[in-house]
């Protein structure tokens, strides 16, 4: 069993040439995440090592998470299975030169949110409209259809805010 890692590294007293962090983070815990999905009491398991490199820290590994989120056709809730590659420059500030490369950015007590910056990978692997990935595994009672419904021309009428001009230019 894995165990929970820390919300923060401080790197005033990160002197070491690296580390690893092996562990996991309660889902709920993440409340950019909770927002988004319906089901978050699993785990996020972490296997992150930070090592020096080119006179920075990077950060290699990999993050793993499952979760449910609601599918944008029927609400009903559609598994996200997340597995991200992390490679990203531990930096104190976030510069021009930093724009095509993944950076983790140290707060302003030189500590680096990891709990924070573990919930942004996983909420980039979230797609713009999450949805099951075949309208046949949808709820088909709750799917709305655009052609199921069709105004009467007494509806279209009314709901055109034009329709008073048309009588002013008579």
């Amino acid at each position: 069993m894995s165990e929970s890692l820390l919300e923060a590294i401080d790197f005033e007293r990160f002197e070491q040439q690296g580390a690893d962090f092996i562990g996991h983070y309660d889902l709920g815990q993440m409340p950019r995440l909770v927002a988004e999905a319906i089901d978050v009491s699993g785990q996020c398991d972490v296997e992150l090592s930070i090592d020096r490199e080119n006179g920075g820290y990077r950060a290699k590994g990999r993050v793993r998470a499952e979760f449910d989120l609601p599918c944008q056709r029927c609400l009903d809730p559609v598994r996200h299975v997340a597995d991200v590659v992390v490679e990203a420059d531990i930096v104190s500030e976030e510069r021009d030169e930093h724009r095509h490369s993944d950076v983790w950015v140290l707060d302003e007590k030189h500590r680096l949110q990891l709990r924070a910056c573990i919930e942004d990978e996983l909420l980039l692997t979230i797609d713009d409209v999450p949805k099951h990935a075949d309208e046949n595994d949808c709820n088909q009672d709750m799917i709305f259809r655009a052609t199921e419904y069709e105004p009467d021309e007494a509806e279209v009428e009314a709901s055109n805010p034009f329709a008073v001009l048309k009588d002013l230019k008579q």
